[in-house]
């Protein structure tokens, strides 16, 4: 009797569950939907009680300022007396819990006084903007948009951050419901749960301060591009800002060759012999990666003087654009292009291999903490020096990347400023392709954007598109394939058909599988968890999908099983009789003789008795019956069906026919012409009988062997003598009498 309260309190959560997720209410935490409930109208009277949750307890904690400081230190007091009254094994088990609890009340307390972030105010653009201004922007717009990137990524971490927390919150409350509420496990069960809606509650607010950081630098991402669109417009060249770039390019040109010469002295470092002792393999890493971020320095000032270089030229292009030779100019700006393409590419390198170098001496500090001996110390310092320089490269590099991308932006626009000032083709041309170029931007913008999200993970439309392209290919491939073998079965009378059309619809649904699974993982979904999607297989067989997989399955075995192949005459169970055309995933088509085209399922003909007709022979012997008179010569009637069975090219010359008296009729004779016909005709049925029978007539009417007709004899059992009484002829009661003598009584 003292377990029937929580039974009943398990069986309403249940039945809540029940009703609310059919109501459509399955995005909700399942903690607010069975204990959260409806909200009551006044909070709960005091702390959450772990091994007592009440279906509003959570109202306790929504409030903010002192009223929230007050109502933790009420519940970490709380907690802290359970834990002292706890018995020691339990009490070992629920410590940690509340320690967490409590650390997660004060991350909350501190989250929830923080308000959202206040976007700047909007300043007024300059007037005029000069080619190092516009520079400047463009760069600001680049580490703008990877700022917007990066926080991006950082929001969508804390989505499946917070459904991740969900689904945790669901799997403890379904083991809470159903426990004693006077039993330890309860107790552990409630505080696991207070922690995990506590932590629910932390990374909602942390949603909530990074949207809010998002739309921010989402407006400043648009104010910038904004700004650069106007800089463009509002360009201004002066013969000071030459002088001032002069200066600067001299400055970057002893910049490259002390570059370069540092290049130098590194890689010859890099190439020194060294021993095979672990101090000697890690100075050795060492000294090459001072090589490759000497690289990457020497590629920051070469990009740093490009950079310079286009900024003056297109000064000098705004200053004097009638003396400049735009062909020539072109020319350099096409070279500077490729000077950036050969940059790009060397950078992906660089980081690569620092990647992979920081990777291998984090293992080496990691082995070298926990080895022994004397020349450990040496070798720790040298694998952090190992790690911080890796580190340290890779951060030039982000700066590298980074200026290679304003610096691409400014020659671009260079070059479609000498094609505006080209004019004519050439104008029309690129401005033909920056329209492209934007239409592209936003199309893969657009691609790029979540449409529904699979087990968390967001499905694009782009993910969708490379699914269909995947699957259209596929489909090309196979039915490429197929048609292959078809043509190869025409040309080539030896190979057997049917077992080429097996392997071609074999390789049909391996390449369409194939194709599926790589589509989907381009879509995004994860493979690794099969028991999720045997879950899933499970679950839309159960509700509805056995008849497609048993007609899918039966396919398979059809076609593994060779009883059933396409070329094949068949008859079923039901009477339909045709030949195979086809036998695909649900069903198999037969095509009758009279051109119609009969959809069957594949399980049909596993279940039920199926007749091949042309399974292992193409030959066949039918039957064709007729009768003749009695009297007639048997010999006759012989010769005039064998020559009959000889006139039809449908009979199969190297089989001799027979005829056979089957049965003494009524009013006939009766025989069979049992003949053997060619492959052709055993799938025309219908035709080649009627051709026997026509020419049996013919041959019987040339012998002059009579077809007799039925003869039958009447015999009236009731009526007649009412009849005879009506009739003038028998006028005598005699008669009558005799008459009625001779019948038999009904």
């Amino acid at each position: 009797m003292k377990k029937l309260p929580a039974i009943l309190f398990a069986l309403a959560s249940c039945l809540t569950l029940t009703v609310t997720c059919t109501a459509g209410a399955a995005n909700l935490p399942l903690l607010e939907r069975v204990l959260g409930g409806p909200p009551q109208a006044e909070p709960p009277a005091g702390p959450p009680e772990p091994a007592h949750l009440t279906v509003d307890w959570w109202r306790y904690f929504e409030v903010d300022g002192l009223e929230l400081d007050q109502r933790i230190i009420e519940t970490s007091d709380g907690l802290q007396a359970l834990l002292a009254a706890l018995p020691e094994d339990t009490a070992d088990k629920a410590r940690p819990l509340i320690e967490r609890i409590e650390t997660n009340m004060d991350a909350l307390a501190n989250a929830r006084i923080k308000p959202n972030p206040n976007p700047p105010k909007p300043s007024d653009y300059p007037q005029h903007y000069t080619v190092s201004a516009l520079a400047e922007v463009m760069g600001r717009l680049h580490t703008a948009r990877e700022s917007l990137r990066v926080e991006r990524a950082d929001v969508a971490s804390m989505d499946q951050t917070i459904g991740l927390a969900r689904h945790r919150i669901d799997s403890v409350l379904a083991a809470y419901v159903n426990l004693s509420p006077d039993g330890p496990d309860r107790l552990l069960s409630g505080l696991k749960i207070i922690e995990a809606r506590l932590a629910l509650a932390v990374a909602e607010e942390q949603r909530r301060l990074s949207s809010a950081a998002l739309a921010i630098s989402e407006a400043r991402v648009q104010r910038l591009a904004a700004e650069q669109a106007v800089a463009v417009e509002s360009l201004v060249a002066e013969t000071a800002e030459l002088e001032r770039l002069d200066e600067e390019l001299a400055k970057a040109k002893r910049s490259l060759e002390q570059a370069r010469e540092q290049l130098v002295e590194e890689r010859s470092r890099a190439l020194e012999v060294l021993g095979a002792a672990p101090e000697d393999m890690a100075t050795a890493r060492y000294r090459r990666q001072r090589a490759v971020k000497a690289e990457v320095l020497e590629a920051r000032s070469a990009l740093r003087l490009l950079s310079l270089q286009a900024e003056r030229r297109f000064t000098a292009l705004l200053l004097d654009g009638a003396g400049t030779d735009l062909h020539d100019f072109r020319q350099q700006v096409s070279d500077w292009l490729e000077e950036l393409e050969v940059i790009r590419g060397q950078t992906e390198n660089w980081a690569d291999n620092s990647r992979q170098e920081w990777s291998r001496a984090n293992e080496a500090l990691s082995e070298a903490e926990q080895a022994r001996g004397s020349t450990v110390p040496l070798l720790r310092v040298l694998q952090r020096s190992r790690l911080d320089l890796a580190q340290e490269t890779l951060n030039a590099l982000q700066d590298l990347e980074r200026a290679v991308a304003q610096t691409n932006a400014l020659i671009s626009l260079l070059d479609n400023e000498l094609l505006r000032r080209a004019g004519g083709w050439r104008e029309r041309l690129a401005d033909a392709l920056r329209s492209l170029e934007h239409l592209w931007e936003s199309v893969v913008e657009l691609g790029r954007a979540s449409l529904f999200k699979i087990g968390g993970t967001p499905v694009t439309a782009a993910g969708l598109l490379q699914l269909a392209l995947i699957l259209f290919v596929a489909w090309g491939v196979s039915y490429w394939f197929r048609r292959t073998l078809r043509r190869l079965g025409d040309r080539h009378p030896e190979f057997d058909n049917a077992a080429l059309y097996t392997i071609g619809r074999l390789s049909h649904y391996l390449l369409i599988g194939i194709a599926l699974v790589v589509g989907l993982s381009f879509v995004g979904i994860d493979f690794t968890n099969f028991a999720l999607v045997a879950g899933a297989i499970a679950i839309g067989i159960g509700f509805g999908l056995q008849s497609i997989v048993a007609n899918f399955v039966s396919g398979l075995i059809l076609l593994f099983d060779r009883s059933l192949k396409a070329g094949d005459f068949v008859e079923l169970d039901s009477g339909v009789a045709g030949e195979v055309r086809a036998i695909n995933v649900r069903s198999t088509v037969l095509n009758t003789n009279d051109n119609v085209d009969i959809v069957v399922p594949n399980l049909e003909f596993i279940s039920t008795k199926v007749i091949n007709w042309t399974l292992i022979e193409a030959h066949r012997r039918i039957h064709i019956p007729f009768k003749v008179a009695y009297g007639t010569d048997i010999d006759a009637v012989t010769q005039a069906a064998l020559e009959a069975a000889d006139r039809l090219p449908h009979t199969l010359k190297t089989k001799s026919p027979g005829v056979w008296l089957t049965r003494f009729g009524d009013s006939s004779l009766d025989y069979e012409l049992v003949v053997w016909i060619e492959p052709a005709a055993v799938k025309r049925p219908g035709a080649v009988h009627a051709d026997y029978m026509r020419e049996i007539h013919l041959a019987l009417l040339r012998h002059g062997i009579e077809i007799p007709l039925p003869q039958r004899d009447l015999h009236l059992r009731s009526g007649f003598r009412e009849l005879v009484r009506a009739g003038s002829n028998m006028s005598s009661g005699s008669s009558e009498h005799e008459a009625s003598q001779k019948l038999p009584h009904s």
